[in-house]
């Protein structure tokens, strides 16, 4: 803890981003795989963010709603609509033909498919409706047996449902990409918003579970196919052979953010980078691009792909330190409705 502040979420938080990003800069196949697990982490990290919050208050449904709400549309517009400015008027003055369609920018704001990166942020939105219903929940007589028991028991219906229907899914990518996407989010959002309850001995035997799952699965895709499979091939929609791989590494991350391995991250750092990560997540994104206009896009070469990583991690990162300073200065020097505005937009 610093002053009342739990650093295991921030954390958890900072390696959900920072392995999300390392994706990103095209690793190597060992490598992606390795890395495969942040989006998850970063629901879990979430969810035990709101669990530790609202354990001892009471969430009030439309201001809460309003507020998560527009802290992850509000910034995520502002820069979406930076870049397509930043886009339109480079290649206008190259006079060249503007890069993104129509479609891509509506559905770049609509957080679906558009320039990428964003889909996450579609997982986010959905969930911050539920967190009332988790928090209720979490506070009633329900077990711990029970609440558990009951996400199994959903997502082997989950799974049954896929099955299925898996053919139809294929011709109607737009529920394959919304409900079929978003609900076993859902359930790892449920599994940590009481994983704070378990203590260590307890998390390590789930990920032992976890553990066992996944690589029975590996061993009987190896046997009956010839090769390993990555669990990127069962992230969309996300199956049970991505699941288990994530909820072990999660676990992990878990189990460290516990440990005495925290001392070695300076506090106030780690805080910072917590506290900025959706706005240095958004700038590496505008990065990415420009590394792309120099067709520098990474690689599956590992010392390509940490330079490109190190790279759009420094370009969020500094564009989001100097972002700060200048609404620091702007909004300190007078205190206007648009000050104000500002601070709330541009700083977490």
């Amino acid at each position: 803890m610093a002053n009342g502040r739990d650093l295991s979420l921030d954390f958890m938080r900072v390696m959900g981003v920072l392995i999300i990003m390392l994706a990103h800069s095209d690793p190597p196949k060992w490598l992606f795989q390795l890395r495969n697990f942040g989006t998850p982490l970063l629901i879990v990290a979430s969810a035990l963010t709101y669990s530790t919050i609202y354990k001892e208050r009471k969430i009030n449904i439309i201001p809460f709603l309003i507020r998560r709400v527009t802290k992850i549309t509000i910034p995520s517009w502002v820069f979406l609509t930076i870049f397509f400015l930043i886009f339109l008027v480079s290649y206008s003055s190259l006079d060249e033909e503007y890069p993104f369609t129509n479609y891509q920018i509506v559905t770049s704001y609509l957080f679906w498919s558009g320039i990428g990166y964003v889909w996450i942020l579609k997982i986010y939105l959905t969930i911050a409706f539920i967190i009332p219903i988790f928090d209720r929940i979490d506070k009633s007589t329900i077990s711990n047996r029970m609440y558990f028991s009951s996400i199994i028991i959903l997502y082997i219906f989950y799974e049954f449902v896929y099955f299925s229907c898996a053919e139809f899914l294929y011709s109607v990518p737009f529920l394959k990409g919304s409900l079929f996407t978003i609900f076993p989010y859902v359930l790892v959002f449920a599994y940590g918003y009481r994983l704070n309850n378990f203590d260590n001995w307890l998390v390590f035997k789930i990920t032992l579970y976890a553990a066992f799952a996944f690589c029975s699965i590996a061993i009987l895709a190896y046997i009956f196919e010839g090769k390993f499979f990555q669990t990127q091939y069962f992230k969309y929609p996300p199956r049970v052979y991505y699941l288990s791989y994530a909820l072990m590494c999660t676990n992990i991350m878990f189990l460290l953010s516990r440990s005495r391995i925290m001392v070695i991250f300076p506090k106030n750092i780690l805080i910072w980078f917590s506290s900025n990560s959706l706005w240095i997540y958004l700038w590496h994104i505008l990065g990415i691009y420009i590394l792309r206009i120099f067709n520098y896009g990474g690689g599956r070469d590992f010392f390509t792909s940490l330079y490109v990583a190190i790279f759009i991690l420094s370009f969020g990162t500094i564009l989001t330190f100097i972002q700060g300073k200048v609404v620091y200065f702007v909004s300190g020097s007078r205190d206007t409705a648009l000050c104000r505005l500002m601070s709330y937009v541009f700083t977490n």
